[in-house]
């Protein structure tokens, strides 16, 4: 199996996993998110709160996490994010408490917050400069495919069993997924580098984001345009449910339907 993964047009379903499953555990939430406001009886606001507790994390530590994944490298560095993400999603599921759910869920975003820069590594390290861009291109299309994945699945879980049992569930395939990886790029050990790694190195590279403008403004498009993005995500289950009368599974349905657009789009140029 190794050799076979080992070819260049197959290594590319990696990073494409690894990306769709780290959004799977991120955006699990939005299908089920009329199920947490009926038991805990929360406001819109609160309701938002629980995907921004993700992202929060994600942030606080996305600093350091860069200078982490030269650090450990790209096998140990993916293991771990999936072993963090799917391990706090299933601590979350188990407690009976809000405010104890979000802090379970802003220690999970430190995980997704460390796979991003691992799956970069890994595509400059298996494609060369000419294809590097269609590789990231391919592996972007991750985030909506692991969105569909769960806008799909979750509504059926939770139909079968309840909420609960489908958030332990997604937490349970994130750490298989975890388990894959960890034997797949057994090859990849971390860079020698690791050896000279010091706490400055982490800074001095934030240093330099901030002083280069470009990357600043970058920043700051992003920044609204990823916010737009999730607050659709978050909120049009909850508006198709609450507002307009329709079931969950079948809303959930209708969200998935432009996230499996955006990669077949991506993937075959809209044709």
């Amino acid at each position: 199996m190794l050799k076979i993964m080992s070819y260049p047009k197959i290594k590319i379903i990696n990073p494409l996993l690894a990306q769709s499953i780290s959004a799977f555990g991120v955006l699990f939430l939005p299908p089920i998110a009329p199920f947490i406001v009926t038991e805990f009886s929360i406001s819109g606001l609160l309701t938002g709160l629980t995907l921004s507790s993700f992202y929060f994390g994600a942030i606080v530590s996305s600093f350091l996490t860069g200078s982490i994944v030269s650090y450990l490298g790209v096998r140990k560095s993916i293991v771990i994010s999936l072993l963090i993400l799917g391990v706090f999603i299933i601590l979350a599921s188990l407690t009976q408490s809000l405010t104890l759910m979000l802090l379970l869920f802003i220690m999970a975003g430190t995980g997704y917050s460390l796979i991003n820069p691992a799956i970069n590594q890994l595509i400059t390290q298996d494609f060369s400069r000419e294809v590097r861009g269609l590789a990231m291109s391919i592996k972007q299309t991750g985030v909506t495919l692991g969105g569909a994945i769960a806008a799909s699945l979750l509504p059926f879980l939770t139909a079968v069993f309840d909420w609960r049992s489908s958030v332990f569930i997604t937490g349970l395939i994130i750490i298989g997924i975890s388990f894959y990886f960890l034997f797949i790029l057994r090859s990849y050990e971390a860079p020698k580098l690791a050896n000279h790694f010091s706490p400055g190195q982490m800074w001095g590279g934030i240093n330099v984001i901030f002083h280069n403008l470009d990357l600043m403004r970058l920043s700051m498009v992003s920044f609204f345009l990823v916010g737009a993005q999730f607050s659709f995500f978050m909120y049009f289950v909850l508006y198709l449910n609450n507002d307009v009368g329709y079931s969950v599974a079948f809303a959930s349905t209708l969200l998935a339907f432009p996230k499996v657009q955006a990669p077949l789009d991506e993937w075959f140029g809209g044709c």
